[in-house]
C-alpha cells in the first residue's frame, strides 16, 4: 500500500492496512509512504492511497473493506498466500 503525509485518505488507508493484518495474519502488509521512500515506485504508482496485491494495483484510492478482503480471498484461492 502506498500513501503519503499529508493525504487525508492515507489516514484511511493506514487504518484498512491493520485490518488488513488482522484479518490475513500470513499477508505480509507493507505501507509505503512515498514521501519518505528513496528506493523509487512502481510505475504503477501515480497516486495515493494504492492498492497493490502482487505487484498489481487491485485500488487506486480506497476500497471498502469488503471489495479488498474479496480481493485478498480470490487470489489466495488461486495460489496460497
Amino acid at each position: 500500500m502506498f500513501v503519503e503525509a499529508g493525504c487525508e485518505s492515507c489516514t484511511f488507508a493506514r487504518e484498512t492496512a491493520a485490518a488488513i493484518r488482522e484479518r490475513f495474519p500470513a499477508l505480509l502488509v507493507t505501507v509505503v509512504d512515498i514521501g519518505e521512500d528513496d528506493d523509487g515506485l512502481p510505475e504503477a504508482v501515480f497516486a495515493v492511497p494504492t492498492y497493490l496485491l502482487d505487484d498489481q494495483v487491485v485500488s487506486l484510492g480506497n476500497p471498502a473493506i469488503e471489495d479488498l478482503d474479496s480481493t485478498i480471498r480470490s487470489r489466495a484461492e488461486a495460489a496460497p498466500i
